[in-house]
């Protein structure tokens, strides 16, 4: 099988996911040809050559091996929540959870207890959607939109997923399977956004700075399309080519490319950067070890106005563009790493009225997070924190 056959299933499997979705949210009901349509997708991916959970694909004549650990337990967890009732399927997934999570759940079930929020305001990947090796496939599921949709229905008036991938063309709308019209959706750190109706965004980049972008974009693509920096295409992030940002994979979680060849390429993107930006007025690079993003700065004039946009601006943003109303609370504000920080801190600036979840058990992120806001809360995983949200609208 080819990559792009396997990106095609996959895609595939978001209308199926999303029909499942929508019809369960609406009746609890749903067509039993989705459920074993979900099982031969599952039956055709564990049949691919492979050791462990590293698959074989082809590509331009290369094989290259997956880790498929996020595509497979999560359309065995689809599949196994299809075949059971909700209740059911909490023990199953505590069961299968190397992390305690039923005591996360209990605990986490006093501290938001008889909430409602005005805003709800979350990342997604790491946070409420389990990390993927690909974003390409990373598909929300249908356990998982089923619990975090009714949350957003019944406690939350506004609901915002915001990204720092883009918001479609592969991105936040392409592999998301919520029913319409409970979500915003916002994409590049808030810079897009589409509504719960359907209505699209956007925040205006000066001339200049698109420009520059367009180039740097051009520049890259030329470069991923030689055969050392090919996989960068395939694996973690890939290249997305988002609103304001860029992103470009140099490793990913299950560490697929060896280290010399993801720093040569970190080198090449300095490189590429440091020759359309010299003086450093555009631009700024931010290394996760796993993704090189270069963000379009936001302000002018002399090196102290200039800013890397961030999560926090792009609230500001969505505040003014979908009436979010964040002067008055509770809002409760969920994410996973150190660039969802600003999200609280421009939640905060609205309201004093905040509750935070994080998913993290890095204890500095933790620090860091409880400075911010007093009223937080700490999970291990994403299941965690959806299992904790659907048991709100239980027993709330």
């Amino acid at each position: 099988m080819t990559i792009n056959d396997f990106n095609r299933l996959m895609f595939w499997s978001v209308q199926i996911r999303r029909a499942i979705a929508g019809s369960m949210i609406q009746s609890m009901k749903f067509s039993q040809s989705y459920k074993q349509e979900l099982q031969y997708l599952y039956n055709t991916l564990k049949a691919l050559p492979h050791k462990d959970n590293l698959y074989t694909f082809t590509q331009n004549g290369e094989e290259i091996g997956f880790d498929l650990s996020y595509e497979l337990q999560e359309l065995e967890k689809d599949i196994t929540f299809l075949n059971h009732v909700p209740d059911s399927f909490l023990y199953y997934v505590y069961q299968m959870n190397r992390n305690n999570i039923k005591d996360e759940v209990k605990q986490g079930m006093t501290f938001l207890r008889d909430l409602n929020f005005n805003s709800f305001i979350t990342d997604r990947d790491g946070t409420v959607n389990n990390y993927c090796g690909r974003y390409l496939s990373s598909v929300q599921s249908v356990y998982n939109a089923y619990f975090l949709s009714g949350f957003a229905l019944l406690k939350c008036r506004n609901s915002v997923i915001l990204t720092s991938a883009p918001l479609e063309s592969i991105g936040l709308l392409d592999v998301s399977v919520n029913p319409p019209m409970i979500f915003h959706y916002a994409g590049s750190k808030g810079r897009e956004y589409m509504d719960i109706h359907g209505r699209k965004g956007s925040l205006p980049i000066e001339e200049d700075k698109q420009q520059k972008l367009d180039e740097l974009n051009k520049q890259i693509a030329v470069l991923v399309e030689k055969p050392p920096y090919r996989i960068s295409s395939f694996i973690g992030s890939g290249l997305q080519c988002k609103y304001g940002q860029t992103t470009l994979a140099r490793q990913d979680i299950y560490h697929t490319v060896p280290d010399a060849l993801s720093q040569a390429l970190l080198g090449e993107i300095r490189s590429i950067v440091k020759n359309l930006d010299p003086a450093e007025e555009y631009f700024r690079i931010e290394d996760t070890g796993k993704d090189i993003e270069i963000i379009l700065t936001i302000g002018s004039g002399d090196t102290a106005a200039v800013k890397d946009f961030d999560k926090g601006d792009g609230i500001k943003y969505l505040h003014e563009a979908l009436g979010l109303g964040l002067e008055k609370g509770p809002h409760l504000v969920c994410g996973d790493t150190a660039s969802d920080l600003s999200m609280v801190e421009a939640v905060r600036g609205f309201s004093e009225d905040v509750y935070t979840v994080f998913v993290t058990e890095d204890t500095e992120l933790q620090r860091k997070v409880s400075s911010l806001c007093k009223r937080s809360y700490f999970v291990s995983c994403p299941d965690s924190l959806i299992l904790l949200l659907h048991q709100l609208t239980r027993k709330g």
